[in-house]
């Protein structure tokens, strides 16, 4: 088995980092998604800060 699958195979048995992987991920989808709608609402001048925030 190679050393990425070794670490996917470690990660994955451990509940607590899977745990904070997936509360991390959510936090990061809500913020894109939020920043998503923001694009429409803001001036175009601000528009270019939202983008780099969601591709950051």
């Amino acid at each position: 088995m190679s050393a990425v699958a070794d670490t996917i195979d470690e990660f994955a048995s451990d509940p607590e980092m899977v745990a904070m992987f997936v509360n991390n991920a959510n936090e990061l989808l809500e913020q894109i998604e939020t920043d998503l709608v923001a694009i429409e609402k803001v001036a175009e001048t601000d528009r270019v800060s939202v983008v780099n925030r969601i591709f950051r």
